[in-house]
């Protein structure tokens, strides 16, 4: 959806000048998209801070797609999958809003354990993806099948590659621990934190994919919340902010999940769980 700040401007017509700081949010589990080279490509970056390879903010499929040159035919085809791929991921989501609630961390009194324990719940909500699947195959699956053998022969090196030094990597990292005895268990303990940090990757996705989509209605949703004059004053403020950012160009993912994540702030529970219901209310 082409962004227009109308909306944004409307809701925040009336505020003063004086704008709420803004608050810190929860911190992501994935860094930066992967960038492309002219040398021999990879996934695998690493920060020059820590030596730690970059995570990526898609799955290691998709960035692997942008460093192989599509055919528009081939680009068509993977759309429409990673289109329907992205559309269970959000009925899922849709399914289990108060624990999405929990995971983002924007309700009063959530703990980084409680965060976690939702993502484990909201990890065992993961049927309907595991079905379409067994259906259609898995991603690596159904690129492979619509690209030029060469494409998806660099795709599933690329993805591979990425994967083993992802593992590779935590094995070497994270703490024995001793329920872990033998290194099957520990690798199958690594797999499933690393399964568990994916499902957090696209579960940000799924949350980016609709705010983006829903950020002009913001202004009816608010509406319909039933806010106290000193909560939309303070949310018209936030509004302002954004619509200046809005207004000089279209905004980040980042910069778009840092203003819901303000609205979000100024809510009780029963109203966040409402915005929320309202903002993937089309998802279901």
């Amino acid at each position: 959806m082409r962004w227009t700040p109308l909306a944004l401007v409307l809701l925040a017509a009336p505020v003063a000048a004086q704008i709420a700081p803004p608050t810190q949010q929860p911190p992501d589990l994935s860094g930066p998209k992967v960038q492309t080279t002219e040398q021999e490509p990879t996934l695998i970056r690493q920060s020059p801070e820590t030596g730690m390879i970059i995570r990526l903010e898609t799955t290691p499929e998709e960035a692997a797609l942008e460093l192989v040159n599509l055919t528009p035919q081939e680009r068509e085809a993977v759309n429409k999958v990673l289109a329907e791929r992205a559309a269970v991921m959000d009925r899922i989501v849709a399914d289990n809003l108060p624990k999405l609630l929990k995971y983002q961390g924007i309700r009063e009194g959530d703990t980084l354990r409680e965060r976690m324990q939702a993502l484990t719940e909201l990890a065992r909500s993961m049927k309907p993806m595991e079905e379409y699947n067994a259906a259609h195959g898995t991603l690596l699956r159904q690129i492979s099948a619509l690209i030029a053998p060469e494409k998806a022969a660099l795709v599933q090196k690329l993805v591979s590659d990425y994967r083993r030094a992802i593992m590779a990597e935590a094995d070497a990292t994270y703490p024995q621990d001793p329920r872990h005895d033998t290194p099957e268990k520990r690798q199958s303990a690594l797999r499933g934190r690393e399964l568990l940090l994916a499902i957090g990757t696209e579960l940000n996705r799924s949350y980016d994919r609709q705010i983006a989509a829903k950020t002009e209605a913001l202004n009816d949703f608010i509406a319909a919340l039933d806010l106290s004059a000193e909560q939309e004053q303070k949310v018209r403020a936030h509004a302002a902010d954004f619509a200046q950012i809005a207004i000089a160009g279209k905004p980040t993912p980042e910069q778009r999940r840092a203003f819901f994540g303000k609205v979000f702030r100024e809510l009780n529970d029963d109203q966040k769980l409402k915005l929320l219901t309202l903002i993937y209310e089309r998802a279901k």
